[in-house]
């Protein structure tokens, strides 16, 4: 049976960091929807990747996943 969990909140709230605890705790994969929807940068936070291309990356690491903890916004 696959099971998920979804964590999202305002930002600084802690759910990456939960979400990470959590995933270690249950032995499942930790996604962070942050990860996906913001491009690496020198300034964290600055460059969005392309909303298409960022669902298209998380839906394949979920679908593959099985077992998943999730944090943070999927809609930006």
């Amino acid at each position: 049976m696959k099971k998920h969990i979804h964590l999202f909140g305002a930002s600084g709230s802690g759910t990456t960091v939960i979400s990470a605890q959590l995933s270690a705790r249950l032995g499942c994969a930790h996604f962070d929807a942050d990860r996906c929807f913001w491009l690496p940068a020198a300034e964290p936070f600055t460059q969005e990747r392309d909303r298409e291309k960022c669902l298209r990356l998380l839906r394949r690491g979920l679908e593959n996943a099985g077992r998943w903890v999730l944090n943070g916004s999927v809609t930006g």
